[in-house]
């Protein structure tokens, strides 16, 4: 079957929020068909929009599955279902958020899905840790790699690299660490 290269951007801003990037990443670690060969470092970022909230941890992550993209989204969603998500507002607060941003050149709107995701060019939050892991990955649209996305980006938010956050979820998920650049 053919593998290919995902890319997923995860985020919290409620409760334990390295806990749930950790059980998520973890979780993602044991897809079936699925190898996690890359996570970034950990970034505290601005919440986007008009929801008074708590500031994000975000990461990126990097798989290799053979699984067929909308079972794989599927799987992505009932780890956020078993990890606590709840439902909120849009752009509103979450115990744990998995996005799927990138699989390979695919291009799907279908409803369901949209890959590459949508608001990947507007949110340095995801380009950010995706710069650090996977930018000269080409989006299938633009035909510009991450980093000429990042360069391009007016998103003003703000995203600070964690180095306690990056260090203790080093630590915690020492055994899927394949390949990192955290």
């Amino acid at each position: 079957m053919n593998t290919k290269k995902i890319y997923l951007g995860l985020g919290s801003n409620v409760g334990n929020r390295l806990n749930y990037l950790c059980e998520a990443v973890t979780e993602l670690a044991h897809l079936p068909k699925t190898v996690l060969t890359a996570v970034s470092s950990i970034y505290e970022t601005e919440p986007v929009g008009n929801v008074p909230q708590n500031q994000f941890l975000n990461c990126v992550v990097e798989v290799e599955s053979s699984e067929e993209i909308v079972l794989f989204h599927a799987h992505t969603k009932e780890i956020e279902r078993r990890i606590g998500r709840t439902k909120s507002v849009q752009w509103g607060p979450r115990e744990i958020d998995i996005d799927l941003l990138l699989c390979g050149d695919e291009i799907i709107t279908n409803g369901i899905l949209n890959i590459p995701h949508a608001e990947i060019s507007r949110r340095k939050f995801v380009l950010v840790p995706f710069c650090e892991i996977g930018g000269e990955a080409v989006h299938p649209i633009f035909k510009k790699t991450i980093n000429e996305i990042f360069a391009e980006c007016p998103d003003r938010h703000d995203v600070k690299k964690s180095e306690a956050d990056t260090e203790q979820f080093k630590t915690q998920l020492k055994e899927f660490f394949v390949r990192t650049t955290c």
